[in-house]
């Protein structure tokens, strides 16, 4: 895929980023909370092993990190942690994020994604925030380059491994991003002709899917090309999954339904949708194990004002919920959130669950 003017193709990184490594240094700050041993009702999937990482305002706006730790289907504990913003520096007395800058506040509320080995968190403009495994802040990293702000959410290539993200010019012309996975090369394009701010984008193997407020757009992967952009007469916020399918490009969208589109490149005039799920409370925020596993998600209890982790097979979302595990407290709603699996998981069979 090649650049449009005014960046360069293929742009050198101004420096890899670097795994998330350093240790925590146990600030002792109102945020930070573990609770361990949290109980688990229902058969556990015993192969599931990883972390559910959740980010969302607080009452002051600034970004909260929510980790539910889950080990081997067994064991379950809860942690949260501030992200270390300049405002957030500021009200709790220590030193700020070192890193650069857009200029403008950081509200890092958005989106959590995990690459090259570090996790990154970020907000609409701003830069992200590279964070330890213990959920400490250890610098902002500019993803985009010439600290753009961040936009959507960005996606990760499950074929190549590359980091896909949307990102607004000085002039407010947005920009489609590709960080290669060795995190060596950036290679940007501009998003041309779009009707609506873009909230979000997908990636399929042969094409880019930009998703705007009334509008979804398909463009090619391969080389510069226009985007297509066709009416959903919907407004949708967020792209689950897209797929070539023969000659079509299926899209999982939350608009806020769970719905699927057929997309038709040789003849690019409708959008067939299809509902899935008028009220997804059991995907917003969720994440999938792998293909065919498990889908992992907050649900928000309003009669009792809890927050409850559930555990539901991917195969057949109508089927009763596997495991629920209860949180410490209410969540705030909305939370974006990503599965980290372990790397090497202690059991992977899937099909067979752990009964507590």
């Amino acid at each position: 895929m090649r650049t449009q003017r005014p960046y360069a193709d293929d742009e050198p990184m101004p420096a890899p980023i670097r795994p998330s490594l350093l240790p925590s240094d146990d600030r002792d700050v109102e945020a930070d909370s573990t609770v361990a041993g949290l109980t688990i009702a229902g058969g556990f999937p015993a192969g599931l092993s990883g972390r559910l990482l959740g980010i969302g305002p607080d009452a002051n706006g600034d970004g909260v990190i929510h980790c539910i730790d889950v080990r081997a289907g067994c064991s379950v504990s809860y942690r949260r942690s501030w992200v270390n913003t300049d405002v957030v520096a500021q009200r709790l007395g220590i030193d700020r994020s070192p890193g650069p800058s857009t200029g403008d506040p950081d509200i890092v509320t958005g989106n959590i994604v995990v690459f090259g080995g570090s996790i990154l968190a970020h907000g609409d403009g701003s830069l992200a925030f590279e964070l330890t495994p213990e959920l400490d802040t250890v610098r902002r990293v500019d993803l985009a380059g010439q600290t753009r702000g961040l936009t959507g959410f960005p996606k990760i290539d499950p074929a190549t491994g590359d980091l896909h993200l949307i990102t607004v010019a000085a002039a407010g012309t947005q920009a489609h991003v590709m960080i290669s996975a060795g995190a060596l090369t950036r290679t940007t394009r501009t998003i041309a002709a779009a009707p609506a701010p873009v909230n979000d984008l997908a990636i399929t193997h042969d094409r880019v899917v930009f998703v705007a407020n009334g509008f979804v757009g398909m463009a090619s992967r391969a080389r510069e090309a226009n985007t297509t952009w066709l009416p959903t007469g919907v407004d949708a916020t967020r792209l689950v999954h897209a797929d070539d399918v023969g000659d079509t490009v299926v899209v999982v969208a939350l608009t806020p339904s769970l719905e699927r589109w057929t997309l038709t490149p040789a003849s690019p005039r409708a959008v067939a949708r299809e509902v899935l799920d008028p009220a997804p409370q059991h995907f917003v925020s969720t994440a999938g194990v792998r293909r065919g596993g498990w889908l992992v998600g907050y649900v928000h209890d309003e009669s009792t004002n809890r927050t409850d982790v559930v555990v539901r097979d991917a195969a057949d979302i109508t089927l009763p919920v596997v495991a629920t595990v209860r949180i410490p407290g209410r969540l705030p709603r909305g939370l974006h959130a990503t599965w980290i699996p372990d790397p090497q998981p202690a059991n992977n069979e899937r099909d067979r669950p752990r009964t507590h």
